[in-house]
């Protein structure tokens, strides 16, 4: 059995569980191609238009990448490609956008010197763009670059077909999907039909919000399952159940829901991960299975196999990096979706151990830019993100439930988040009980309830009512 499962278990940085019957999407390349052309007229390209928009984007401290949709590789010179690709990077860890940054970030990835240096920069700063005109610098890149793709694929073509071997069907099928890519990209992803979006909102409240129950029916009735775009932050003090939570919330959305999850699990590694699935699902007991060797007997082999055979036909994918930022996450879920075409959860175990990607002034301030990439994560991969939060040690000494202010480190957690859940144990009173309060729900009411521990099967299960309940709500 251990020789089964070593292949799954291999120390490779992302592991993907298999899924045979999909193939990754083909992403198209806007950048020149590399193939003699056989033209004599120079490749469609406007300079001018490259260095004003990066202008742009620097003047305005990279807030001018909310309003367009680019891709790096749309920029005709190498040097204005790699500086937009900083800027992406950047904004997208919340950091500041701006000519000090961008060298900084150039200079520790070895590409200050490719790009001309930090005079290079200065000089593209110094353009005095309008930042109101940046979409319009941006159409004419994007406009330049989908020329360049249609001369490229007839040329192609040109080639192909003059040359007697090879299937031109598979060829010209090729070229289809090319110029198909390239008119969905022309097309935009804003979407300027307010009728068409009155009606998405009244259809929403008709057949309600769509979004995946959690394995917990009180939680459910809270805050109504897992939404697109939304972040969840579960807190709570070490040992406390939040990685037995994010585990078992991940489970339940591959296994009864169907659906690909991503885990960044960056205390745990990805063979104990797998572990907790084995002892939730195959009901053995976690320490055992840790123990390995003469601890696990015949009959939790078993149950250790079908939990296997369960785990192998669902999708997931567990990136174990200690120190991955939140570019190295949302990669990890634009992979899942290229793979296997969706993403149903992503679950960060935890927020506090995310490296920054950057240099920040303290410590808050680093936590509080995790926390607002996440969220943003979050609504630009449109996927629910569940992720793991210390409370601080005061909560622990209070003799009180934690409280939304107990967030260690830093208070821009709340105000991300969409819901907080905040959770604690008696181990000593009610070893049995996960008490859970929502001490946030931006879309619904707040409330506390109570999940059954099971610890040693790595798992909560929705409280089942017990004479005892009746007991401890009487005063003594």
């Amino acid at each position: 059995m251990t020789a089964e499962l070593a292949p799954e278990l291999a120390a490779s940085p992302i592991e993907i569980a298999p899924e045979p019957t999909l193939e990754p999407a083909p992403e198209p390349d806007f950048r020149p191609t590399t193939e003699p052309t056989g033209l004599t007229a120079p490749d469609p390209r406007d300079d001018d238009a490259e260095a004003d928009l990066l202008c742009a984007v620097l003047v305005s401290s990279g807030r001018a990448l909310d309003d367009i949709d680019l891709a790096a590789s749309e920029f005709f010179r190498p040097a204005h490609e790699t500086i937009y690709a900083a800027a992406l990077a950047l904004h997208a860890d919340g950091h500041p956008v701006e000519p000090t940054t961008i060298a900084d970030y150039l200079l520790r990835r070895g590409d200050l010197k490719r790009v001309g240096g930090a005079i290079a920069i200065a000089t593209i700063y110094g353009r005095h763009a309008n930042v109101v005109s940046a979409p319009h610098y941006a159409a004419i890149v994007r406009e330049r670059a989908a020329r360049r793709v249609v001369v490229a694929a007839g040329v192609h073509l040109q080639q192909v077909g003059a040359t007697p071997t090879g299937d031109v069907q598979e060829v010209v099928e090729h070229a289809r999907g090319r110029i198909d890519q390239l008119a969905d990209r022309l097309a935009g992803p804003l979407d300027l039909d307010p009728e068409g979006h009155l009606d998405d909102a009244i259809e929403a409240i008709e057949h309600g919000t769509a979004s995946l129950p959690t394995p917990w029916d009180d939680l459910n009735h809270l805050i109504a399952g897992w939404r697109r775009g939304a972040l969840y932050v579960v807190a709570a003090r070490p040992g406390s159940g939040k990685s037995i939570v994010g585990a078992q919330a991940a489970a339940d959305v591959m296994i009864r829901h169907g659906r690909p999850v991503v885990i960044a699990s960056l205390e745990m590694t990805r063979r104990e991960v797998l572990m907790r699935w084995m002892s939730q699902l195959g009901e053995v007991d976690l320490a055992d299975l840790i123990r390995g060797g003469p601890s696990v007997g015949a009959d939790q082999w078993d149950r250790i196999s079908r939990a296997r055979g369960v785990l192998s036909s669902t999708r997931w994918v567990v990136d174990d990096r200690s120190t991955a930022t939140v570019a190295d996450i949302r990669a990890a879920v634009s992979r899942c979706v290229r793979r296997h075409g969706d993403c149903g959860l992503l679950v960060v175990d935890y927020l506090q151990l995310v490296a920054p990607g950057g240099r920040h002034e303290n410590r808050q301030t680093e936590v509080a830019s995790i926390s607002r990439a996440l969220k943003v994560a979050a609504k630009n991969l449109n996927v629910p993100v569940l992720v793991m939060a210390q409370l601080n040690r005061a909560s622990e000494n209070s003799g009180r439930p934690p409280r939304i202010s107990d967030l260690r480190e830093s208070g821009s957690i709340e105000q991300d988040a969409d819901v907080v859940l905040l959770m604690h144990r008696d181990a000593e009173q009610d070893p049995g009980t996960l008490y859970v309060g929502v001490g946030k729900n931006r879309h619904g009411p707040m409330g506390s309830f109570k999940l059954d521990w099971q610890g040693s099967y790595s798992r909560v299960l929705t409280h089942q009512w017990r004479p005892t309940d009746v007991l401890r709500a009487v005063p003594s």
